[in-house]
């Protein structure tokens, strides 16, 4: 009997293979998307960096590298702010304290500029479970940006499938199809989880369905401790 395939793998290779295909070719199968298996939940027992698990859902944060390229953005930041002083000085001679009132008019411009990068570092989807409902939020800074809620049935549907969310490479001229978590129920659904990368959004498609069709079983959380 062939051994089933991880989730991830077959969602990078997914993703890779639509990349290559014109939207009439892989709109069909894409929007069919894959379906989190009983046998994927075992990849719940490895620890992921970036997840936070809980008794009833998870937080789920961008990878070490977003925030690498968030901390260069706020540098680049920092160094506009630098150039947009350096520009005011001279033209704010006039007022006595040209240095004073060139970093005064330039923060709300630095702020302005550094808001994208520093929201990037904070991204997180929280994910809470219940057994009539399901909300998974997008949050920054403390704050919900976003909010799914789906009522959930008898029984419930959890996959990865394109729902018209795309990527772009830098200097590429086209876009490329991403699959987003998706979840229904009763004749309805939720997707999300686009702003993750692709290991994240594996890990929260599994988690969903392991907690609503999965038997009991126990993950490694960030400090080791087992979390049900």
């Amino acid at each position: 009997m062939e051994a089933i395939r991880s989730l991830q793998e077959q969602a990078k290779e997914c993703e890779e293979w639509c990349s290559r295909q014109e939207p009439k070719a892989y709109l069909p199968s894409a929007r069919k998307g894959l379906r989190v298996l009983p046998a994927h939940h075992g990849e719940l027992a490895t620890p992921l960096a970036g997840c936070e698990l809980r008794t009833d859902g998870g937080v789920f944060m961008e990878k070490p590298l977003g925030v690498v390229i968030g901390s260069l953005m706020i540098v680049a930041a920092l160094m506009c702010w630098a150039a947009i002083v350096v520009v005011l000085y001279p033209g704010l001679s006039w007022t006595g304290a040209p240095s004073v009132f060139s970093v005064l008019f330039s923060v709300p411009i630095f702020l302005l500029v550094a808001y994208l990068p520093a929201r990037v570092i904070f991204l997180e989807h929280q994910v809470v479970f219940a057994d009539d409902f399901l909300v998974v939020r997008l949050r920054s800074f403390g704050r919900t940006e976003k909010e799914c809620r789906l009522a959930t049935g008898e029984a419930v549907v959890v996959g990865m499938a394109f729902r018209d969310q795309f990527y772009s490479v830098e200097g590429a001229t086209r876009y490329y199809p991403l699959l987003s978590v998706v979840v229904s129920s009763a004749g309805q659904e939720v997707a999300f989880g686009e702003k993750l990368p692709l290991e994240q959004r594996v890990r929260l498609a599994v988690l969903i369905d392991h907690y609503y069709n999965g038997s009991e079983l126990y993950v490694i959380g960030p400090d080791n401790s087992r979390v049900r």
